[in-house]
C-alpha cells in the first residue's frame, strides 16, 4: 500500500516537474524576439551586428553571375523573398522603395538593394525581376539555382527559412524570419531589421551613420 502511495507520489511530482519544464520552454521561445533589443545599442534604430557578411555567388536576370563582393564600395540592404508570401515580404520591399526615395536626395553612395529568391522552383527570374528590378536601377534580384542552395545561404546570415504544406502539388508557404540586413561598404553585417522595423527615416539615420563612419575612414592626400 504504501509503495502505491509513493509511486503516485513520484508520478505527481514527475508531472509538476514536467509541468514546469514545459512552462520555461514556452517562455524562453516567447522571449526570444526581444532578447536583440536588450543588447542592443539605444543610439541605432537597427540591432548592431558588426561581423563580415558571408559572400555568395547567384545570378541575375541575364543569367551573369553575381557576388555580394561587386557592390564593394556601396552599401547594401538584403532580404529574402519570395512572391506568394503573404505580407511580409510586401511590405518589405515597399519598405525598400521608401527608403530609396527618401534617400534621393541623401548622402552618397546610394544604397543597393537586394532580393535573394527562396524559391527558385516557382519564382522564376523573370517574374522577379518583373517585381523587384522594376522599381528602380539600384534594385537587383538574385537567384539560385534550387531551393536548398538559397536556404545555405539564408543559413549563413541566421535568417533560416523552410517550407511547410503539401510538396507534391507545390501548395506550400515558407516559413522565414522576414530579416533585413544592412552591409556597410566595406562588407560588414552592420544592422539587422525585424519585420516589426517600419520606420524608412530611422533606417536612413543608420545608413548615413555608417557612411559618415567610412568617410572618417579616409585619408585625404597631403593631410
Amino acid at each position: 500500500m504504501s509503495g502505491s502511495v509513493l509511486s503516485e507520489k513520484k508520478g505527481d511530482s514527475f508531472g509538476v516537474y514536467r509541468l514546469i519544464l514545459l512552462l520555461l520552454v514556452f517562455l524562453v521561445f516567447f522571449a526570444l524576439p526581444f532578447f536583440p533589443a536588450l543588447f542592443s545599442d539605444s543610439r541605432f534604430y537597427g540591432v548592431n551586428a558588426d561581423s563580415k557578411a558571408p559572400d555568395f555567388v547567384l545570378t541575375d536576370l541575364s543569367g551573369q553571375q553575381v557576388s555580394l563582393s561587386d557592390f564593394r564600395g556601396k552599401p547594401v540592404f538584403l532580404m529574402f523573398g519570395y512572391l506568394n508570401c503573404d505580407s511580409l515580404c510586401h511590405n518589405q520591399v515597399m519598405l525598400f522603395q521608401e527608403i530609396n526615395a527618401l534617400n534621393l536626395t541623401a548622402s552618397k553612395p546610394s544604397p543597393v538593394f537586394l532580393y535573394i529568391a527562396m524559391d527558385p522552383e516557382r519564382d522564376k527570374a523573370e517574374k522577379i525581376a518583373q517585381y523587384f528590378d522594376a522599381h528602380a536601377d539600384n534594385f537587383i534580384s538574385l537567384n539560385a539555382t534550387d531551393y536548398k542552395s538559397a536556404q545555405a545561404i539564408a543559413m549563413k546570415y541566421g535568417a533560416y527559412f523552410s517550407r511547410s504544406g503539401k510538396m507534391s502539388s507545390g501548395d506550400y508557404e515558407i516559413d522565414h524570419p522576414g530579416h533585413i540586413f544592412l552591409i556597410d561598404q566595406a562588407g560588414n553585417k552592420r544592422f539587422t531589421y525585424s519585420a516589426s522595423h517600419k520606420q524608412a527615416d530611422r533606417i536612413i539615420s543608420d545608413l548615413n551613420f555608417i557612411r559618415t563612419e567610412e568617410q572618417k575612414t579616409i585619408t585625404l592626400p597631403g593631410v
